[in-house]
């Protein structure tokens, strides 16, 4: 499994309008993640998605997807500099849960 992490930086004030793109665009949903999650920040200024994969290939066809290009494209105004999207991706080494 593979998770992947989306740390953005809208420019000031535009965090809570980039949320909102994000659910009116059904953002994550369109992703085909196994789960996901949008995290603020306390400050407001920061948000960071969070997606569960099954593997690379899942993954890597979301990065390809013409669905992802076209969002990507909506949420340029958001920010002021390429610096201000950063993504990582992880290998799942352990994992603790709850559910039976």
């Amino acid at each position: 499994m593979k998770i992947s992490v989306l740390t953005l930086r809208p420019v000031p004030a535009k965090a809570d309008e980039l949320l909102a793109f994000y659910r009116r665009h059904e953002v994550i949903e369109a992703s085909g993640a196994l789960e996901s999650h949008i995290l603020t920040s306390e400050d407001s200024q920061t948000l960071v998605v969070t997606a569960a994969w099954p593997d690379l290939a899942a993954y890597t066809a979301w990065q390809q997807s013409p669905r992802r290009a076209e969002l990507a494209a909506g949420m340029a105004p958001f920010f002021s500099s390429p610096d201000a999207v950063h993504s990582q991706l992880f290998d799942v080494a352990h994992t603790v849960s709850d559910r039976p």
